[in-house]
């Protein structure tokens, strides 16, 4: 089991968190949302990104989950 999320660039650093989405047809829905048409919470949540994109993760490295497994 995995988890897929939004991550992006800023100047400083690569692969930052921006969104958890939990299944792939969710996070690409979101990532085509946040690119095309963000709501006013997407913008912040993108604010200074760049190279938005999807990110696969394992079950085991979902350290946002916590102890929930």
């Amino acid at each position: 089991m995995s988890d897929f999320i939004i991550i992006g660039d800023t100047k400083e650093f690569s692969d930052c968190l921006i969104c958890v989405c939990g299944t792939e047809d969710n996070a690409k829905k979101t990532l085509e949302r946040m690119r095309v048409n963000p709501t006013e919470s997407d913008k912040l949540l993108i604010k200074g990104h760049t190279n938005l994109r999807i990110k696969e993760v394992q079950k085991e490295d979902c350290w946002w989950r916590g102890n929930l497994d």
